[in-house]
């Protein structure tokens, strides 16, 4: 979606830029368009690098959480969910805690909690 925004944009611009007559405002709003796509890529990584800083990926975070919701009924142990995130059990445990509050542990037992209510 984002890059389908940045494309529409940078059509726009370029068509701009067609239009006009002269090397220097053709160079002055390439310049600009270039200025603006970079701003742009860097919000998004900025954006990338706050979300995975110390936590779970969203996308790994989401397979973890759907994964415990649909076996609360089950027995669930810290390698099937590590796995789900492809992760070794070792390493999942800090940055699950991170992106949830809760050790895996906890989670599990508070969600098991909650659907019995």
């Amino acid at each position: 979606m984002r890059h389908a925004k940045l494309r529409v944009i940078k059509t726009e611009l370029n068509n701009l830029v067609s239009n006009l007559r002269g090397e220097v405002g053709k160079i002055i709003t390439t310049w600009t368009i270039l200025r603006f796509l970079m701003a742009e890529e860097r919000r998004r990584l900025a954006n990338d690098i706050a979300i995975h800083k110390g936590g779970l990926a969203r996308n790994r975070l989401k397979r973890v959480l759907d994964y415990i919701e649909a076996s609360l009924d089950d027995n669930i142990t810290l390698a099937q969910i590590a796995g789900i995130a492809g992760m070794s059990p070792h390493y999942f445990s800090e940055p699950f805690k991170l992106s949830t509050g809760r050790t895996p542990h906890n989670y599990v037992l508070m969600q098991r909690i909650e659907r019995a209510k």
